[in-house]
């Protein structure tokens, strides 16, 4: 509103309130997606936001798309090659393609995949928030209700051995590797999380992250490569 005083508007905290209300109406509405009850579920509607954003808009990527959809299609538990780390500078195309990787396998429903894109909020820089939805996302594909551990990561195995021996085939998509350095989060992540040790070598995963970030993590597993964008 205007202040006839101080000749300027104030109180814009209603409009912000106003605001947020309208764009978390859209994306609902957009998405088909229910009401917020845990943080968990925020970041998967984040998730979902970002992907019916961009993957929309995806192209010029195609052969590097076919290549990665190859990698799980044709992934057997033998592989020498279960984790590949697509490198790139910002405005290469990683993030698409991590959104249209994930439209498409989400559409074949072949997998339970587990996607998570971080650097999109303070939480999703931390791995533990990662694993918490990831372990959600599980216990609903199980049918499971209760959590089996308290401890994330323990929980996260535990439900991956059964998803494994149910037939299910999960697989990983991780957005912005690099963003797990950012925020209060960077004491938290030097841990198994942020190595991704605690993926099963008998699991698949792609993960995007900026040049760098990932070379010790790359150099010290010889389960894992790297794929080279280009501008």
């Amino acid at each position: 509103k205007w202040d006839a005083e101080k000749e300027c508007l104030v109180s814009f905290q209603d409009f912000g309130a106003q605001l947020k209300k309208v764009l978390l109406h859209d994306i609902q509405s957009g998405l088909n997606i229910k009401s917020i009850e845990s943080p968990e579920e925020y970041e998967d509607q984040i998730l979902e936001s970002i992907v019916y954003q961009r993957a929309s808009s995806f192209c010029g990527r195609e052969q590097v798309l076919a290549g990665l959809k190859s990698h799980f299609s044709s992934f057997s538990t033998g592989d020498n090659i279960n984790g590949y780390f697509l490198t790139g500078f910002s405005g290469c195309g990683k993030t698409s393609i991590f959104c249209k990787l994930y439209e498409d396998l989400k559409a074949a429903d072949e997998h339970i995949i587990l996607a998570h894109a971080a650097g999109q909020t303070t939480a999703s820089c931390d791995p533990e928030m990662m694993l918490k939805r990831w372990n959600a996302q599980l216990r609903r594909a199980l049918g499971i209700s209760d959590q089996s551990s308290k401890d994330s990561k323990e929980e996260f195995n535990n439900l991956i051995i059964k998803a494994f021996h149910k037939g299910h085939k999960p697989i990983i998509l991780i957005d912005s590797y690099d963003s797990f350095d950012l925020g209060n989060y960077r004491s938290r992540s030097e841990d198994a999380l942020r190595d991704l040790s605690f993926i099963p070598k008998y699991i698949p995963f792609i993960c995007t992250t900026l040049p760098g970030y990932a070379d010790q993590v790359i150099s010290s597993n010889a389960s894992y490569c790297t794929i080279e964008l280009e501008k």
